[in-house]
């Protein structure tokens, strides 16, 4: 006996899984009360056979017993049905709105330890920090010898060198002979000439020669 006079609410867990149960007897119920009947008629039949109207009647009076108990039982299985399809889609909703409340609640406990100012302040301290950061980077970039180089004036100056190589490799091309240069031929009359002194020389050898004979 409960302490206070009081039942317990029922779980409503335990409540669906009392239907089930019940309604899977009233299920083996049914298909028994099936097969009586079944029964009955073939019984009937027999009777027939044998020419005993009076227990085929008997038979038949009892498939209507057991056709009138399945009736009730379908009628009886059908309303468990409905409590038990009706008590899941509350259970399904109470546990829904249970986690919509605890998530809420979570929510409201998170937003408690959140302050505006304080997020102001967290995020202008971050942007601070990044901002020091970035002109650390920019000082580390820079020449350590106080040399700025700017890419636009030294750009232009590669160009003028393109322009000017450019320029002599034309001159160049322009100062070269169009037609090769032709041989140039020694004349015969030099090695002519040259025959003729030794002849000479030696005509002047014999003279000398002869005069000191």
């Amino acid at each position: 006996m409960p302490l206070f006079g009081k039942k317990p609410a029922p779980n409503p867990k335990e409540s669906i899984q009392k239907l089930r149960d019940t309604i899977e007897l009233l299920e083996k119920r049914e298909i028994h009360l099936q097969k009586q009947a079944e029964k009955q008629v073939l019984d009937a039949k027999a009777a027939m056979a044998k020419k005993d109207k009076k227990t085929a009647l008997m038979c038949l009076k009892r498939k209507k017993l057991y056709e009138n108990q399945l009736d009730k039982l379908a009628g009886s299985r059908m309303n468990l049905e409905i409590q038990a399809m009706s008590l899941e889609s509350a259970n399904v909703d109470i546990e829904t709105l249970k986690a919509t409340k605890q998530a809420t609640d979570t929510m409201k406990k998170m937003h408690g330890q959140l302050n505006i100012d304080k997020i102001e302040d967290i995020v202008d301290d971050a942007r601070d920090v990044m901002e020091q950061y970035e002109e650390i980077g920019n000082v580390l970039t820079q020449p350590i010898n106080g040399q700025a180089f700017d890419e636009d004036d030294l750009l232009e100056e590669l160009n003028q060198l393109d322009e000017e190589r450019i320029s002599e490799q034309m001159l160049e091309i322009g100062s070269a002979p169009s037609h090769p240069i032709p041989v140039t031929k020694v004349p015969t009359y030099a090695a002519a000439a040259s025959t003729r002194v030794s002849s000479t020389e030696e005509d002047e050898l014999a003279a000398l020669e002869a005069s000191m004979a």
